[in-house]
């Protein structure tokens, strides 16, 4: 491993994560003070800086002459890959059901989760436009932090730790790195990254994890938005 590669863990594992929570905090503080969320720039800087920064490592990639497949980019010919697939299938199937329950629900429990939504209702997307552009926002976050994570992290930990070890860190790294969606969120998140890492071992491949990713970040914000629209109201809130 290279200089280079040392780095680009450290601002992937640490740099990337306190940037994101410290940035969420400062949200926070200017809602506080009446200032309105402008969440459509807010899903395009997040979308122009995530793919930028995929670049980067890509670019530092290919110069250390390696190939697409040491990231689990190529495909697999493990039999779990199937197992994969129908895990997948069942994973985006049973979201899809809960949504259209959700959707059915009366106004008295739409408020109640809508309620517990609390901070994340700052990012959320409430009218149509920012839903389409979420929609933007969650395939990035389904190929970008797979890449980083189930990709990058997995191979960079592996060249001195044991697999499972290394699996078992990259879990709670994933989890901890979205603390900026709330403490009481992190063991939630960390549970679905370790679905996300199974995957990712099942298959061989990164793509049924980038692929469930990107559904679930694709139907949490059709949620989000669903309860928002018929249970609560179309403002940022407080809070």
């Amino acid at each position: 491993m290279s200089v280079q590669d040392h780095i680009a863990a450290l601002v992937i594992a640490i740099v990337l994560p306190l940037l994101g929570y410290y940035g969420f905090q400062r949200m926070v503080v200017r809602v506080r003070q009446g200032i309105p969320i402008d969440r459509t720039s807010m899903y395009r800087r997040t979308i122009v800086t995530n793919w930028l920064a995929t670049g980067v490592l890509a670019w530092l990639w290919v110069t250390a002459d390696r190939g697409a497949a040491q990231l689990g980019l190529v495909g697999s010919t493990k039999p779990g890959l199937y197992l994969a697939a129908g895990i997948c299938i069942a994973a985006v199937a049973l979201l899809l059901l809960q949504l259209r329950s959700l959707v059915r629900a009366n106004a008295a429990v739409l408020q109640r989760i809508a309620g517990e939504l609390g901070r994340l209702r700052l990012i959320v997307p409430h009218t149509k436009p920012e839903l389409r552009l979420f929609f933007l926002v969650a395939i990035t976050a389904g190929v970008v932090e797979e890449l980083f994570w189930r990709g990058f992290l997995f191979w960079y930990l592996e060249q001195s730790l044991p697999r499972a070890t290394a699996a078992i860190l990259i879990t709670v790294g994933f989890g901890l790195a979205h603390a900026y969606q709330g403490w009481r969120n992190v063991p939630k998140i960390t549970l679905v990254g370790a679905a996300f890492t199974l995957l990712y071992l099942l298959s061989g491949s990164l793509w049924p994890s980038v692929v469930l990713h990107a559904a679930v970040d694709i139907i949490q914000g059709q949620t989000a938005f669903e309860v928002l629209r018929r249970g609560g109201d179309q403002t940022s809130g407080h809070p």
